[in-house]
C-alpha cells in the first residue's frame, strides 16, 4: 500500500493465479498505457489506488469468476501457498507478487524478507502516525482513535494521499503476538468513495524460515477490494499493473534502515556502558587504599 494498511482476499488456495503474461488462449496480453501517455488526473488516482492503497490493483481475469467454497471457510488470515519457484525468488532476495481481477472486485499478495526482526517490522506498521515518514505517497496521518485495553488495539486513522491529498480513512486491528495488522476501509467514513468502494486486508510478519535469525518475512495480502464502477478502465489498468510493487516497494529499504540505526544506537550505548564501568573498576582500588590510609592515621 502503499497505505499502512491499506486494501486487501487473500488468493485462496483453491484458486489459481495466472503466472505469465499472456491472456486466455495463449494471446498476448493487452499492453497498459505507458506513464508518459497518461494525464496527470490518470496517474493521480492510478498512486491513490496503487501506492496508496496497498493492493488495490489487481490482474484481470477474463471468463466467469469461479469462486471457492473453501475461501469462505478459511480463515481470514490464512496465506497463499507458495511454489518452489517462488521460494527460490525469495531466497534470492526478491519479492513475489499475485494478483487478479474479475471487473471491479479483485484479490492479491505481496511477499518478502526485510533483514530487520519481528518486533521491529510489527512495531513500524502499527506506528500509523509516522507513515509519512516511511511511506512517500502518504502525505498526512490523523489517529482519530485508539484503544490498547486488549490483546488486539485497534485504531481509526485518516489519510492524506499523493500530491493531491486525496482522503480515505481505514480501520485498523494489531495483534502483535500472532503479527497480523488488519486494515479495512472505513464505511462510515465522510470521504466520496471516488476510487475505492470497499478494501480490507492484513500485513503479516513471521520469523524468515530462509534467512538468518533475525530476518523477518512480510505479508501484504489484499482479501478484498471493490474499485468504484465510476472509474474508466483504462485508469484501473494502469493502476493494476503498478499497485503491489508500489505498495510495498519502501518496505525493506525503510525498515532496514531503520533496524541498521537502532543497531548503531545500541552499539554506542553498550560501548559508553562498558566505558563506565571501567572506569568505575579502576577507581575502586583508588578508593580502597585511601580508606586503609586513613583506617590507620586513625
Amino acid at each position: 500500500m502503499q497505505l499502512p494498511a491499506a486494501a486487501s482476499l487473500a488468493a485462496p488456495r483453491g484458486v489459481g493465479l495466472k503466472l505469465n503474461s499472456l491472456g486466455p488462449r495463449g494471446k498476448a496480453a493487452r499492453r497498459l498505457p505507458s506513464a508518459s501517455g497518461q494525464p496527470a488526473p490518470a496517474l493521480a488516482l492510478g498512486g491513490l489506488v496503487g501506492a496508496g492503497l496497498a493492493g488495490a490493483g489487481f490482474r484481470q481475469r477474463r471468463g466467469p469468476a469461479r469462486p471457492s467454497r473453501k475461501a469462505a471457510s478459511t480463515a481470514e488470515e490464512a496465506l497463499p501457498s507458495l511454489s518452489e519457484a517462488d521460494l527460490l525468488q525469495l531466497r534470492r532476495g526478491e519479492q513475489v507478487r499475485r494478483q487478479e481481477r474479475q471487473g471491479t472486485h479483485g484479490h492479491g499478495f505481496v511477499v518478502g524478507d526485510v533483514d530487520a526482526p519481528v518486533g521491529v517490522v510489527m512495531r513500524s506498521l502499527e506506528a500509523f502516525e509516522d507513515y509519512p515518514s516511511m511511506i512517500p505517497v502518504v502525505r498526512k496521518v490523523t489517529v482519530s482513535s485508539r484503544d490498547s485495553s486488549s490483546s488486539v488495539s485497534r485504531a481509526r486513522c485518516s489519510y492524506r494521499i499523493s500530491k493531491f491529498w486525496l482522503g480515505v480513512t481505514v480501520n485498523h486491528s494489531v495483534d502483535m503476538d500472532a503479527g497480523i495488522v488488519r486494515f479495512d476501509l472505513d464505511p462510515d467514513a465522510d470521504w466520496p468513495r471516488l476510487v475505492l468502494q470497499e478494501a480490507s486486508g492484513f500485513w503479516r510478519v513471521e520469523p524468515s524460515p530462509d534467512g538468518p535469525p533475525g530476518t523477518s518475512r512480510v505479508w501484504l495480502v489484499v482479501t478484498k477490494l471493490r474499485a468504484s464502477p465510476l472509474l474508466p478502465p483504462c485508469i484501473v489498468d494502469y493502476a493494476a499493473e503498478r499497485a503491489l510493487r508500489r505498495a510495498t516497494c519502501w518496505l525493506k529499504p525503510a525498515l532496514e534502515d531503520k533496524w541498521s540505526k537502532l543497531q548503531r544506537h545500541q552499539k554506542s550505548i553498550d560501548f559508553l556502558s562498558k566505558e563506565a564501568t571501567s572506569a568505575a573498576t579502576l577507581a575502586l582500588p583508588a578508593a580502597d587504599s585511601r580508606l586503609r590510609l586513613s583506617s590507620c592515621l586513625t
